[in-house]
């Protein structure tokens, strides 16, 4: 069973304490719609307002217009898609695949697309390692880990926040694997990136609060719970 860190824990803390959700959206490319990524922005709201059905009804609204549109490589669709597989799986609608394929498709759009997505494909790609491991493809889970920090740290502007999330998720993925070592490379690299954000107190009263062990005053060196995964 994979145990919980108090970094995990407090990363959510911190999220909710700034207002800055830790899978609010990247500013993406420009739309050929500003309708569409309108409506799409408006589905994105509303999963981060937990009203996940709601926000599965306006991906489903759009996708069978934008498959009749020209561009089946387009930022909208990849959105589209994007939000459509977060609603279900945030909804725990993991059995059928729909939601994995569909997340699986926006992933390569925005690789296809380039580097101006490297902030949402960063987000796209730890949300699939989470929910991987939710569905026990560990091995799967690790690979998409690995290329969600590798895709945060290349996006600009620089998102600390974000690269945070994707090696805190990665360490999730390398847990379930028993990849301990690996692991706690990825833990520390979430925490030493919380601390530049708020400083090493802010750490140092999350390790008591939640009663992770000490090694010469650095909680990250021996930690006694797993990361759990933030979506």
């Amino acid at each position: 069973m994979i145990r919980r860190f108090g970094i995990a824990l407090a990363w959510l803390a911190m999220c909710a304490a700034t207002g800055r959700a830790a899978t609010a959206p990247a500013r993406p490319p420009t739309s050929a719609d500003p309708a569409i990524a309108a409506a799409i922005d408006s589905g994105e709201v509303l999963v981060g307002r937990n009203r996940y059905s709601e926000a599965e009804s306006v991906a489903v609204h759009l996708l069978p217009w934008l498959a009749r549109a020209p561009g089946a490589d387009s930022i909208d669709v990849a959105r589209t898609v994007d939000l459509y597989s977060s609603a279900r799986l945030r909804q725990n609608e993991l059995v059928d695949g729909l939601a994995f394929d569909a997340l699986e498709r926006a992933i390569r759009i925005y690789r296809r697309i380039g580097s101006t997505c490297d902030g949402l494909l960063a987000r796209a790609e730890s949300r699939a390692a989470s929910y991987y491991v939710d569905a026990g493809q560990f091995e799967r889970a690790v690979e998409d880990g690995r290329a969600a920090v590798e895709a945060a740290r290349r996006a600009v502007p620089r998102d600390s926040a974000l690269i945070g999330l994707c090696e805190l998720n990665h360490a999730v993925a390398l847990v379930a694997l028993d990849r301990w070592g690996e692991a706690r490379v990825a833990y520390d690299a979430a925490l030493e990136l919380r601390e530049g954000l708020f400083g090493r107190r802010s750490t140092e009263c999350s390790c008591r609060a939640w009663g992770s062990s000490t090694r010469g005053g650095n909680c990250s060196r021996a930690p006694s719970r797993s990361p759990t995964p933030i979506r």
